[in-house]
C-alpha cells in the first residue's frame, strides 16, 4: 500500500475519532430503542398470561405467540450485545488515537484537533494559527504519519476496527 492510501486510512480513523461523540450517542439511542422493544416483546408474553384468551382471541395457538415473542426478544437482545461490542471497540479505537495525538507536539495537536474534531478548513486553521496553508498541510501529513506509526506499534484492534466502523 502506498503512502497516500495509508494516510487516507489514518485520516478516516481520525474523522471517526473526531465525530465519536455523535457516533456513540447514535448507538446509545439505538440501544435504548432495542431495549424498549425487547421489554415490549416480553410484555406481550405477560399480557397473554393475563388475557385468558389464547392467541389474543383470534383462535390461534398460544404457543405460537409465545414462541414469536421469545424469538423477537432474543433478536433484540443479540443486537443489544452487538451494539455494546461496537461501542467498546469504538472507545478502544478512540483511546488509542487519543494517546497517539497527545504524543504529538502542541502545534500538531492543534492542527489535528482543528481539522478532525472541529472540522475546520485548511485555510481557517492556517489563519487561526498564523501559518501558511501549505505549512499546516505539512504538519498534518507528518502528524498523520506519526499517529499511524503509533497506532500500528501499540494496538491490535486496527485491522478489525477499520472494517466495522
Amino acid at each position: 500500500m502506498d503512502r497516500i492510501e495509508q494516510r487516507k486510512g489514518t485520516r478516516m480513523l481520525l474523522m471517526q475519532w473526531g465525530s465519536s461523540e455523535e457516533y456513540v450517542a447514535r448507538l446509545e439511542r439505538k440501544r435504548k430503542a432495542l431495549k424498549i422493544w425487547a421489554e415490549d416483546a416480553l410484555d406481550t408474553l405477560r399480557a397473554q398470561d393475563y388475557s385468558g384468551m389464547p392467541g389474543g382471541g383470534r383462535g390461534g395457538d398460544l404457543a405460537d405467540v409465545v414462541a414469536n415473542a421469545m424469538r423477537r426478544s432474543e433478536i433484540y437482545q443479540d443486537r443489544l450485545s452487538e451494539i455494546d461490542r461496537e461501542i467498546q471497540d469504538h472507545l478502544r479505537m478512540c483511546s488509542a488515537i487519543d494517546r497517539a495525538v497527545h504524543a504529538l507536539s502542541p502545534v500538531a495537536q492543534r492542527v489535528i484537533e482543528n481539522r478532525y474534531v472541529c472540522g475546520m478548513s485548511w485555510r481557517l486553521i492556517a489563519l487561526r494559527m498564523n501559518y501558511d496553508e501549505r505549512q499546516v498541510r505539512r504538519i498534518d501529513a507528518q502528524a498523520v504519519d506519526q499517529i499511524e506509526k503509533s497506532i500500528k506499534e501499540g494496538e491490535q484492534w486496527i485491522g478489525r476496527e477499520q472494517k466495522t466502523i
